[in-house]
């Protein structure tokens, strides 16, 4: 059943953000199954939503980012299980 993962980094920057994302997009493969990604400014910095294809693929990419010692101390997350979900493009 896919995911949907809601995390909020509070006072992060566009650019801390974009630093972070650059690092993990050179790992091969990390980011297997997942099907959507959305890194949105708030006003208490940085609210990144992921669709996964399931919550085995995240916690794949969990554990990769805390085996890489990649991560953010603290920062709370949310998962919620996806009842439906569309990619395709509307015209």
């Amino acid at each position: 059943m896919a995911v949907l993962v809601e995390v909020d980094l509070l006072g992060a920057t566009t650019e801390q953000y974009e630093e972070f994302h650059d690092r993990l997009a050179r790992e091969d493969g990390i980011f297997a199954g997942c099907l959507a990604h959305v890194a949105a400014v708030t006003g208490d910095g940085v609210r990144v939503v992921d669709l996964w294809d399931s919550a085995e693929s995240m916690n794949r990419f969990a554990e990769r980012m805390r085996a890489l010692g990649i991560g953010v101390p603290g920062v709370s997350y949310t998962v919620s299980d996806v009842h439906h979900y569309d990619l395709s493009p509307r015209s």
